[in-house]
């Protein structure tokens, strides 16, 4: 699965789910910030966007020796999107029927 497909996975989990999304990323597993599962979790998606990252070096569209910066970017921009999106606050910019 290539990463614009997981992205929209990633969307498509946080508007079907947005308890749990919130539970996952929200303040109250501050504390939780090493718990296993939520850190295996987290790894794990940090490792799929990095992939994608690496490849995009290698094959010259991104610029090389930047991979952290692109994949914190990256995880930060769709988890911003997802944010906003089950905070319904995409229809403040584009209307109800734009918002997706």
């Amino acid at each position: 699965m290539d990463l614009g497909c997981r992205n929209v996975a990633y969307l498509q989990f946080a508007e079907k789910n947005p308890r749990l999304y919130r539970l996952a990323f929200g303040l109250e597993t501050a504390g939780l910030l090493h718990a296993q599962g939520l850190v295996g979790a987290r790894v794990e998606a940090q490792h799929v966007i990095q992939e994608a990252i690496l490849r995009g070096e290698v094959a010259g569209i991104l610029r090389s020796g930047h991979t952290l910066q692109f994949t914190l970017t990256a995880w930060a921009t769709i988890h911003g999107y997802a944010m906003l999106m089950i905070d319904r606050q995409l229809e403040i910019v584009t209307g109800p029927a734009d918002a997706r």
